[in-house]
This record gives C-alpha cells, sequence and structure tokens, in this order.
C-alpha cells in the first residue's frame, strides 16, 4: 500500500496537532492539580474576609466524574484578636462532587453538587471571657 505524499503530510499535520492537544491536556491537569490546593485556601480565606483559613495536605480530581478530594483538610480561624473562641475544623477526607470545574479556575467559585464529609472533628478553645459577663459577686449586688 502506497501513500500519497499529500495523504502523508496530512497525517503527519493531524499527528503533530493531536499530539500538542493531549500535551497540552496533560500540562494543564498537572498544573490544576498543583494549584487547586492554593486556589481552594485562598477561596477560604477570602470569602471569609480573612477570618478563617484552609490547609490541605493532598488534592486529587477526577476529571470524567468531577470528584474532588480533600486529604487532611483544616479549616481554623485566625481573628483571635477580636473573637473569644477560636474554631478548628480538621477532616481526615472531603469528597466533594462539583458540578463544573472550569469556575474554579476562572472565575473562583465551586458550585458543589454533594459533599461527604469522613471522619470530622471539630475543636473549640475559649480564649477569653466576654466583656459583657458581669464577675460581681453577690455583695456587690445587695449594696
Amino acid at each position: 500500500m502506497i501513500i500519497s505524499p499529500f495523504k502523508r503530510r496530512i497525517l503527519k499535520i493531524t499527528a503533530y496537532i493531536l499530539g500538542s492537544i493531549i500535551a497540552l491536556l496533560t500540562i494543564f491537569h498537572f498544573w490544576f492539580i498543583n494549584h487547586a490546593e492554593e486556589l481552594l485556601e485562598e477561596l477560604v480565606e477570602s470569602r471569609s474576609n480573612g477570618k478563617l483559613k484552609l490547609s490541605v495536605k493532598k488534592f486529587r480530581f477526577n476529571w470524567f466524574s468531577n470528584d474532588m478530594q480533600l486529604r487532611n483538610a483544616v479549616f481554623y480561624s485566625t481573628d483571635t484578636t477580636t473573637a473569644a473562641t477560636s474554631y478548628r475544623f480538621s477532616v481526615e477526607r472531603i469528597n466533594v462532587r462539583v458540578k463544573e470545574i472550569l469556575p474554579l479556575v476562572f472565575e473562583k467559585k465551586i458550585i458543589f453538587d454533594s459533599i461527604n464529609l469522613v471522619n470530622p472533628d471539630i475543636q473549640v478553645s475559649r480564649l477569653r471571657l466576654l466583656k459583657n459577663v458581669d464577675t460581681s459577686t453577690d455583695e456587690d449586688i445587695f449594696l
């Protein structure tokens, strides 16, 4: 079977284009996986006006099912100067199914379909007494 030079050239151009598209998609996949943790951490901090922070140990994403998995995620409060209570919410694994992933990259918002938390742990710490709590003794009340 002899292939004409014109068909050979078309096959080469098609192979280069297809290879380039596959390479770009692979590069985007690794870029997204490496930067999604930072995107989520910045999203939590900006939406809470700096009162909450998120720390994620490992991030996974499945493009075919739109499943996102956050391993060892910790939400903690950072507003300790004015708050009387500190919060720390850690989760061994958060399974999130998103409707679309591109709004996370371009618009910095997530459209959730479902969220599943595995082994959540909530810690609440009292930092100081509230200012409006009456600390007077019984003698002061009756005088």
